[in-house]
């Protein structure tokens, strides 16, 4: 399937695209649930959302990596790096 921008102005537009698409994707009519916070042994979070690190999110449109991508390759490091977009890259050293 062509990757394309998300570009939908309404949840309908997306439901409509799914359809399209014969993807089944449940939507929630009700997510007050996601706001209340959270509790896990002694951290509480203020709410239920989390954003996971999306791989290639940093890429080009031809799929060639940044600078930002390179550098977490190159750092060494199995885990995903965290930056900020202005952090300079991370070189490893030697």
């Amino acid at each position: 399937m062509p990757q394309e921008k998300f570009h939908y102005k309404s949840l309908e537009e997306v439901k409509q695209r799914a359809a399209e698409l014969g993807v089944d994707l449940p939507f929630a009519a009700d997510t007050h649930a996601l706001a209340q916070p959270l509790t896990v042994r002694n951290i509480t979070f203020p709410n239920r959302l989390g954003i996971a690190p999306m791989e290639g999110a940093d890429s080009t449109p031809a799929a060639m990596s940044t600078r930002l991508s390179a550098a977490a390759r190159s750092s060494g490091s199995r885990q995903s790096p965290l930056w900020r977009r202005d952090d300079p890259p991370r070189r490893s050293c030697c």
